[in-house]
């Protein structure tokens, strides 16, 4: 019999498993693309000939039709956290004809040393083949991977009859996976809470610690889009609605003592651009050889205020110079103190240039 399946395998299937396989993972990406859903990875792979036939051959199973294994083909979607698994099954659910007496959910096990088998296995019937064709899809997350993978790599499975110091050793990192996996879960949750605070939130009235978070949620804001304005009508270039570099302009701002997202609204209400960008450019062209800058991404005026707001809090020259060094060192140049000094001597001068 086992002789008999592989000849139909080789007949009637493996010339064509290649192409479906193909043609499965192709919808499966639409689907998880139109979904819009974060993923890490998707990976497939057709059963080679040697592992058909030692599935074939094991003495547990008994298979009468080449097309009883249903892991000809398979695909494994990796996701971020444990609670994308669900979002990501509702939609397998929903998009395929999934033979629900052969899959199996292997989230919830009561043994801990089993977290790397903590996935979910889908078995979708295809239309394919007279209808009989079936394939895997197996959900699970990037650390249930790495303990599959870790495990693979050792050589033994955490389940296998090892010596007790090694199965102890197996749990114990298990249950620290299993906690991270909930607790990435958790923080995901919670960012997007505090997302949807943000929105509705009263920056003047609540200290709102500045972050890439809060710096996004207030750049459609009228006092933000008016410094992109001032420095797209001076170097007479189009708004791009991209942001700029929210991480750099967070660190350029806290470096200028902006900690928190009402006292950067508050400045960028007060503050005018105008005299000082004639004196940032002819400093950024001299000192760094910036010549064009294309468009003007969201955001890119807080840069300016940022620099003016640092320039500002010095009355003597010669203190604006070590506030500025300051400022360099720890938004560019943090392991180049001369660095720092030399930009903040050359835009303290062009800055004095134009005053007078």
């Amino acid at each position: 019999m086992k002789l008999e399946l592989l000849e139909s395998y080789d007949r009637d299937l493996a010339p064509h498993l290649p192409a479906l396989a193909h043609d499965f993972e192709s919808g499966l990406r639409r689907i998880l693309d139109d979904s819009r859903l974060m993923i890490h990875s998707i990976t497939s792979r057709v059963k080679s000939r040697e592992s058909l036939a030692k599935k074939l051959a094991r003495p547990d199973r008994e298979y009468r039709d080449v097309l009883d294994v249903t892991d000809l083909i398979a695909f494994r979607i990796i996701t971020y956290s444990e609670d994308l698994i669900d979002e990501v099954a509702r939609l397998i659910e929903s998009h395929y004809d999934v033979d629900f007496a052969n899959s199996v959910n292997k989230l919830h096990q009561d043994d801990s040393s089993k977290f790397g088998y903590r996935s979910l296995h889908y078995v979708c019937r295809s239309s394919q083949v007279g209808g009989k064709f079936r394939f895997e899809i197996q959900i699970r997350t990037i650390l249930q991977h790495t303990w599959a993978e870790i495990e693979h790599d050792i050589g033994y499975k955490a389940g296998e009859q090892l010596p007790r110091e090694f199965r102890r050793r197996f749990s114990q990192i298990a249950g620290l996976l299993e906690i991270a996996d909930r607790e990435f879960a958790s923080v995901r949750i919670d960012l997007k809470r505090y997302e949807t605070k943000l929105r509705t939130a009263d920056f003047e009235g609540e200290r709102i610690e500045l972050n890439q978070l809060s710096l996004k949620s207030i750049l459609e804001k009228d006092e933000i889009r008016k410094l992109d304005e001032d420095v797209a009508s001076y170097l007479g270039v189009k708004k791009d609605e991209t942001p700029f570099y929210p991480g750099y302009l967070v660190r350029a701002l806290k470096a200028a003592g902006l900690n928190f997202v009402g006292d950067v609204l508050a400045k960028a209400s007060t503050t005018h651009l105008e005299r000082f960008l004639p004196a940032y450019f002819e400093f950024a062209r001299t000192h760094w050889k910036l010549d064009t800058i294309p468009r003007i991404q969201q955001g890119y005026g807080l840069l300016f205020l940022a620099h003016l707001e640092a320039l500002n809090q010095e009355a003597l020259q010669i203190n604006k110079v070590k506030r500025l060094t300051r400022f360099f060192e720890e938004i560019d140049f943090s392991e180049e103190p001369e660095s720092a000094k030399a930009a903040a001597q050359a835009l303290v001068a062009a800055t004095y240039a134009r005053a007078t």
